[in-house]
């Protein structure tokens, strides 16, 4: 697998297109998921802080409902990011080309994608100053597969 794939896979779809550099430094964290950050150390070197805690656990001991499928359902509940899956799952865009699409202010868009990106919906590929943004459609039959072991799993199963 290729730095750029093992990004992107730790990251939950975030691409980087520039060189990474000669090192880089993987940080899992168990708290942090699903954000993600890379930063530049020197010329050579950067850290690359991923989220690594699965998808299907929560931070929150004896809670039932997974970290993940949380996320993504709230993202999935509001009209204006599905308006906008529905542009990323046909083509790649960027911030301001999704706010001219939408009628809607760019901070108000940025909004949206960040929430998306964080739910691991959506690809963010880097491109120099460039950020486009294509859907991760994958994601959503994982999300699928969550919900249906969560909901079968649980059955029957009473909160105290």
């Amino acid at each position: 697998m290729s730095v750029s794939d093992l990004i992107s896979e730790l990251s939950q779809g975030v691409r980087y297109e520039e060189a990474i550099g000669e090192e880089l430094i993987l940080v899992p964290t168990f708290w942090m998921t699903p954000l993600v950050n890379l930063e530049k150390i020197s010329e050579d070197q950067k850290l690359f802080l991923f989220g690594a805690r699965p998808s299907t656990m929560s931070a929150i001991p004896g809670e039932l409902v997974p970290d993940g499928l949380l996320i993504m359902l709230k993202a999935l509940a509001d009209p204006t990011r599905l308006k906008i899956l529905n542009y990323l799952s046909k083509e790649e865009l960027t911030p301001s080309e999704l706010s001219h699409r939408l009628n809607l202010r760019p901070p108000t868009v940025t909004h949206h994608l960040r929430e998306l990106c964080l739910s691991g919906l959506v690809n963010l590929a880097l491109r120099g100053q460039e950020k486009l943004y294509r859907a991760r459609l994958e994601a959503l039959d994982s999300m699928h597969a969550d919900l249906k072991q969560f909901l079968t799993n649980t059955a029957g199963e009473s909160e105290t």
